[in-house]
């Protein structure tokens, strides 16, 4: 690091070993016949063993010039493992080779009247090797580019502030053996904020954009799932487009706060699960024939009456539909309330959380149920000690998901541990050293990413 250039490079090893084997019950199937309750029972087995680099440069050109840039990647050898035991045993072996790459620079100026102007340069690079074994082996090779070039002009006022961000990417996927999937498309991000004065703030902005389905869907892999259900890739989708409005307003004044927001977001060429019957097996694979429509409104409030107590309220709609491949409508309310007390080294806390709907994937409609808990902490120097209580007295909270085809119906309940009575006690004690010294920024570790179709 010096007055004009900072250099900082990276390397590392990073490993993960993931295991589920203790998911055992029972699965009921219906059919014209009759119902059939079977005993159940799934083990799987996640790994990968990934090394990374990063590295990051900065230069300032001059006083109103500067240049920044980043290059992240990693290789990911990834190994999947799947056993379904019902009356049968069905295995799911992969084994994936993942690189991953980016390059970002970033080009800046200071323009005059509190205004500025940066371009920017994106590309991201994939690059898959999976091969499958167990009941559907398969050999594929998948590759991916995204490029985007942006340019961003930020303007400021002293009541208002506007950032206009026009840019265009470039994308690209190709399943070998298959003619590439290519896509050029316009890319925008406006905002604009209005402050009347020092405790009022009104924002507006619009988006669009696109991307491209998933790549653990965009293949030719098959894997049973259980035995009726095929999974299947397809490699024939088309890319999706996105864009919405949104606003938000805050106020602050004495003693309260609030947040209000709005927006709406549609999506073209949506990625669904579609269901059919092959013979005695329902096959499910994805499609890009769909539309989808979201929209969410919410309010927060926050009451602190004095330094050491405050109260935060936050409630939400949102309202979900889905159109063309599939026909799919949920709305649903959550509120929410958090209250702190602090008291010298102590801090009291309680939560409320009421149930919540959501259409995940587009279709699989999943209720929560209530929430809420007690936390104690006590601070001190380098030493705390936190006491926190969930759902006391409550035992049968679950989890309930469903999803509905023309083909095939599946529901299911899920009762976790966390989501019923528990209390867990956590003591920590900090080190501090090396304060003489620079520090590099904080990293954290992300799972990488993979092509595998689960």
């Amino acid at each position: 690091m010096t007055n004009k250039q900072t250099w900082m490079i990276r390397v590392g090893i990073e490993a993960k070993d993931d295991r589920d084997n203790a998911h055992v019950g029972s699965v009921q199937y219906g059919s014209v016949s009759g119902v059939n309750m079977i005993n159940s029972s799934l083990f799987s087995h996640e790994k990968s063993l990934k090394p990374t680099v990063y590295i990051y440069y900065n230069r300032s050109i001059s006083k109103n010039q500067s240049i920044d840039a980043v290059v992240d990647g990693y290789y990911a050898r990834n190994n999947y493992n799947r056993t379904l035991t019902e009356q049968s045993i069905l295995r799911n072996d992969v084994t994936e080779d993942y690189f991953y790459s980016k390059l970002n620079v970033n080009y800046n100026f200071l323009l005059p009247k509190t205004s500025s102007l940066t371009f920017s340069f994106h590309e991201y690079l994939r690059s898959s090797q999976d091969n499958y074994a167990g009941s559907s082996p398969l050999f594929q090779h998948l590759r991916s580019s995204e490029t985007i070039f942006f340019a961003d002009y930020n303007k400021r006022w002293k009541k208002a502030m506007i950032d206009v961000n026009p840019g265009v990417s470039y994308l690209m996927y190709k399943l070998h053996g298959n003619s590439a999937t290519k896509q050029l498309a316009p890319r925008l991000q406006i905002s604009a904020s209005w402050m009347p004065d020092r405790i009022q703030r009104l924002k507006v902005f619009f988006s669009l954009g696109n991307t491209f389905p998933s790549l653990s869907s965009t293949n030719r892999a098959e894997q049973q799932i259980d035995p009726i259900m095929i999974r299947r890739g397809n490699p024939d989708m088309d890319n999706s487009t996105l864009l919405g409005p949104g606003l938000t307003y805050s106020v602050n004044y004495n003693q309260w706060s609030a947040l209000f927001s709005t927006y709406y977001m549609y999506m073209s060429n949506a990625i669904v699960n579609t269901y059919s019957v092959e013979g005695q097996h329902i096959v499910n694979s994805f499609s890009s024939n769909a539309r989808s429509h979201q929209s969410s409104t919410s309010l927060s409030l926050t009451w602190k009456p004095s330094s050491s107590f405050n109260v935060k309220l936050d409630g939400a709609y949102s309202y979900y539909a889905v159109n063309r491949e599939i026909h799919e409508r949920q709305a649903g309310w959550q509120v929410g309330m958090q209250a702190n007390y602090y008291l010298g080294d102590f801090l009291f806390s309680a939560f409320c959380q009421s149930p919540t709907k959501s259409l995940e994937n587009y279709q699989r409609h999943v209720k929560t149920p209530w929430q809420y808990g007690l936390t104690t902490e006590w601070s001190h120097n380098n030493l705390s000690v936190v006491l926190t209580t969930n759902n006391l007295f409550l035992q049968k909270n679950r989890i309930t998901q469903a999803l509905f085809s023309d083909s095939y119906d599946a529901s299911q309940a899920i009762r976790r541990d966390i989501n019923n009575a528990y209390a867990s006690i956590k003591v920590l004690y900090t080190l501090e050293y090396g304060k003489a010294t620079r520090r590099s920024p904080k990293y954290n570790i992300k799972d990488s990413e993979n092509t595998i179709l689960r």
